[in-house]
């Protein structure tokens, strides 16, 4: 079954969607949305790109959805009220509208009033469908050009090629491991640094 500190966590926020509903019947901002997934803000603060922040609310959607799912005793609008404050902060992550969901937090996602009603419309796909899309393998390790010159190579030793400051600019290739609790990737080093793990 779930675990007591889940059910009363999904339970207990019940009464936050009826907030949410009335307070952004109109828009729903940012926060808010992080705030029906159990987001805390803090928790995107070490991603270093949107992506990255992204790829936290995504694997905490999936959390909180299995958990609040009506196949396993969940309320169906606590279910939609998840899903739809995801919609919302996905539709934001692609159409790339913002450089940080920390930063801004207090913008405006989008109607949240549309996305309500499209949801009460929308079927709710079965538990098993949302437990199977919540085991995707994830790779252990991400290759990417960095994207903002903030990341450290975190190289130590021998290894380390790299002069000691270990800046990462901006376009340089980097290479970052998975943390597994957030699923977002860090740990960048240089790929000229990089040594295959043990």
């Amino acid at each position: 079954g779930i675990p007591v500190s889940r059910r009363e966590s999904c339970l207990s926020r019940k009464n936050i969607f009826k907030c949410l509903e009335v307070a952004f019947c109109d828009v729903m901002k940012i926060h808010g949305c992080l705030a029906a997934l159990n987001i805390k803000e803090k928790e995107l603060e070490p991603c270093e790109t949107l992506e990255e922040q992204f790829s936290v609310i995504k694997q905490r959607y999936f959390q909180e959805i299995l958990v609040c799912h009506p196949d396993k005793g969940g309320d169906a609008g606590t279910f939609r009220a998840v899903h739809a404050a995801f919609e919302a902060l996905r539709d934001v992550f692609v159409r790339g509208s913002v450089s940080s969901f920390v930063k801004a937090s207090s913008e405006l996602a989008e109607k949240y009033e549309t996305v309500w009603e499209g949801m009460n419309e929308m079927p709710v796909p079965s538990w098993s469908y949302y437990a199977t899309a919540a085991e995707e393998p994830v790779p252990l390790y991400r290759v990417e050009s960095a994207k903002s010159g903030r990341s450290k190579c975190v190289q130590k030793g021998k290894a380390k090629k790299c002069e000691e400051s270990g800046k990462i600019d901006m376009g340089e290739v980097r290479i970052g491991s998975l943390r597994e609790e957030t699923g977002s990737y860090t740990r960048w080093c240089h790929l000229r640094c990089w040594r295959v793990p043990n």
